[in-house]
């Protein structure tokens, strides 16, 4: 199961690669559509919100190299429990998960 927008390249009319992939994954993959734009149905929305205060809001770079590097440097500082933390996952603060574990579910 994939959960996606309605981002016109994220389904199957807008995107080649996209029908591709469910004609090769037929009946193993269920897309599921959120609204166009639903950050509590989109929990990345969640990190991405977290991001731009962060990194975008009131930021002093005349260029984009220079702000994505910042955004690199502060997507590095997350360990991936907080990035758990970030998009409200229960397993956040679950009981202590292995580094495995924890790679998977962020």
């Amino acid at each position: 199961m994939v959960l996606l927008d309605n981002l016109g390249i994220h389904t199957p009319k807008g995107s080649l690669l996209l029908r591709q992939l469910l004609d090769e994954l037929r009946g193993q993959l269920i897309l599921v559509y959120t609204p166009a734009y639903d950050p509590d149905a989109n929990r990345i929305e969640w990190l991405w919100r977290a991001l731009r205060r962060a990194v975008t809001h009131n930021h002093m770079r005349q260029c984009l190299v220079a702000l994505l590097e910042d955004a690199d440097a502060w997507a590095h500082t997350l360990a991936p429990v907080e990035v758990l933390r970030q998009i409200g996952s229960p397993l956040a603060d679950s009981p202590p998960l292995t580094d495995d574990e924890l790679t998977h579910a962020a």
